[in-house]
């Protein structure tokens, strides 16, 4: 079975390789040198002996070394990659031994082919390789590094990249001469390589070249051997594509190629993405420049991305089933240039009661409990094809309680789903749209362009419309009720479960729109069972009162629950509160900010207070420069009553 699923894989790369010449990546083929990746062209799996360069009329490249062919790890956006070891040996004179790297055919020595612009998609998993080499003319010197050569620098302990010369016309006049671009953002030489996947981009100083004959090592050991032998300089790590140009590309350029390789193994890029075509597909803006992901098909860079997701799998899309690598997946795109792209607002996979208060009114089967804080930014071009998104819900979402009828689907024109323009989808609605459950990920299946139009722009995110598929932090219920006295609010929870929870912060809405502290809850800390929890608000203010959790972890990580409201109605009496007071007391009465009131002490002499109208039926005066003793209030329009209060510091 395994000889014949690699004779199958040989086969799938060698049926593409016939119809790949003639493509470019961008659709930017003058100039284009080389072009290798993973997903076409290469011979072997868990020993490659050859991977061909797909330039059309691009030198010949030879494989030294064995490395391996990564077919089932889903770490480059479910597509292939080519697994560097770097194993131990020496390449004595220039002869190759087994040391692992890429040889450009007919080239050695000091001779190479002069290159003016040159892209990887790659990983560095060894950050120690102090003088690891992305491309070098075979027998440099670390000290004295031909035109243009990138190879390991030295930043502390860790490794980096370093570009002899740049152009300043891509790059800004203002870039060091050691600078190259890493997502396209320009970045130091001595900038540490990141752990995770990323695009390395370079063009040559305007009028110069980069003379190069071997990528990812193929530097010869000094001979007879000195310390420099010791350095660890071949590259380790997963490595997805390279391409190289003997032409310097313009930015616009770089940028379609760029986009590209984003698209392809998902990585997010900090430019707008562009087509082959020139076209944008995706506009890069906050708060929705994160995580961007797509899948689409561009024939001109033979491009066919069917599934795509996050590099920790809590969002996917695809078209068809999702298959465990993107080659696999049996769905196709009837039309060419067709893409969705979608980046998020990095919110979080629960609800949160700043989501939970930017919701939709007025919808029919939409009057929601609770929605997820995550929001995405979709853009959908020229595609025919329904497609599938995946959410996984985080542990604040209780993913053990979802129940699908309960979960809406919104769609928004600009982003503020509480100022109109949003539509709500759910299963059975007539459009053809499914939700579907397996803990802790939500589908959305049949994503069509009824729900997101083509060649056009919307904002999506999840939610519910009951209290039993909560989609909030692990709380099953969240309560605030007036008292039996209706004078005070009795504020109740009950957690499902707990793991390393430290405390709850009741929190209260002020007369300003400010969330203010009104009490400290210690939680069970660890609790695989239900557990209850109890406070009071003893100073309601008449009108809407609002309430929150903020739920507290031992490492300081909180997320916040839905808001609960109480109504507290104006009465007959004048409410006092609090009673006994410390520092400030608040008067609640129908109307009172336009009535006048007086306060008298214990012997009947009138005190001079400097109240503050909170609303029509609420003032508020300090206390803290009353004695300790016992007062008097007497509202004007009422000359028979009087209230008492204590002040008490």
């Amino acid at each position: 079975m395994k000889l014949l699923r690699g004779a199958m894989i040989c086969a799938l790369h060698m049926i593409i390789t016939n119809l790949v010449f003639g493509q470019s990546p961008g659709g930017i083929s003058t100039g284009l040198q080389t072009w290798l990746r993973a997903d076409i062209g290469t011979t072997g799996v868990a020993s490659m002996t050859g991977w061909a360069n797909q330039a059309s009329g691009g030198t010949a490249t030879n494989l030294n070394g064995n490395p391996s062919l990564n077919t089932t790890n889903t770490g480059y956006n479910y597509n292939y990659y080519v697994d560097f070891a770097a194993p131990a040996g020496t390449l004595d004179g220039g002869v190759a031994a087994n040391r692992q790297c890429i040889l450009l055919n007919g080239f050695s020595g000091v001779n190479g082919i002069n290159y003016a612009s040159i892209f990887f998609t790659f990983q560095l998993n060894d950050l120690t390789r102090l003088n690891t080499h992305c491309a070098t003319v075979q027998g440099v010197t670390f000290s004295t590094p031909a035109n243009g050569t990138w190879h390991g620098d030295a930043n502390g302990t860790t490794a980096s990249i370093l570009l002899e010369a740049y152009d300043v016309t891509d790059f800004g006049t203002s870039s060091p001469a050691t600078t190259w671009q890493r997502n396209q953002s320009n970045i130091l030489s001595n900038s540490n390589h990141s752990s995770t996947k990323h695009i390395l981009s370079a063009v040559c100083q305007t009028g110069g070249s980069t003379t190069l004959n071997a990528f990812l090592g193929g530097q010869a050991d000094q001979i007879p051997a000195s310390s420099f032998s010791a350095h660890p300089r071949d590259w380790k790590g997963p490595v997805a594509e390279i391409i190289g140009y003997t032409s310097a590309l313009t930015a616009a350029q770089r940028q379609r190629v760029d986009s590209y390789l984003a698209i392809k193994y998902g990585i997010t890029l900090p430019n707008n993405y562009l087509s082959t075509t020139g076209s944008t597909i995706f506009t890069v803006a906050s708060p929705y420049n994160n995580n961007i992901i797509g899948i689409g098909r561009d024939d001109t860079e033979l491009l066919v991305q069917k599934q795509s997701h996050h590099d920790n799998d809590n969002t996917r899309i695809y078209i068809g089933s999702l298959a465990p690598m993107n080659i696999s997946n049996g769905g196709t795109f009837s039309n060419n240039v067709s893409y969705v792209v979608i980046g998020d607002n990095n919110g979080a996979y629960c609800a949160t009661a700043a989501a939970c208060a930017e919701v939709p009114t007025g919808l029919t089967s939409c009057t929601l409990y609770s929605r997820i804080e995550r929001e995405w930014k979709v853009t959908r071009t020229n595609m025919a094809q329904n497609y599938n998104m995946d959410v996984k819900l985080a542990s604040c979402g209780i993913p053990g309680s979802v129940n699908v009828s309960e979960l809406r689907f919104l769609v928004d024109d600009d982003g503020n789903f509480a100022n109109g323009g949003t539509q709500c989808y759910y299963n059975g609605d007539g459009t053809g749209l499914v939700f579907s459950y397996s803990n802790p990920t939500i589908t959305i299946s049949n994503i069509s362009t009824t729900h997101i139009p083509n060649n056009a722009t919307r904002y999506i995110t999840i939610a519910s419309i009951n209290y039993t598929t909560p989609l909030p932090v692990e709380l099953l219920q969240f309560d605030a009720k007036l008292s039996k006295n209706e004078r005070t609010v009795d504020l109740n929870w009950t957690t499902q479960s707990e793991k390393d929870l430290d405390y709850f912060i009741v929190q209260k809405l002020n007369t300003e729109n400010e969330w203010i502290d009104l009490s400290k809850v210690d939680a069970t800390g660890n609790s695989t069972i239900e557990q209850d929890y109890a406070t009071v608000d003893p100073t309601p203010v008449i009108g809407m009162n609002f309430y929150r959790l903020q739920q507290v972890d031992k490492n300081g990580s909180y997320v916040y629950s839905p808001v609960r409201s109480v109504s507290l109605k104006p009465g007959s009496e004048l409410l006092v509160f609090p009673n006994p007071a410390n520092e400030s007391v608040t008067l609640s009465y129908n109307g009172i900010a336009e009535q006048k009131f007086t306060v008298y002490n214990e012997i009947g002499s009138v005190v001079e207070l400097n109240p503050t109208i909170l609303s029509d039926d609420n003032i508020t005066f300090s206390t803290a420069q009353l004695a300790n003793g016992i007062y008097f209030i007497k509202l004007n329009s009422n000359q028979i009553q009087h209230y008492k209060l204590v002040v008490q510091h």
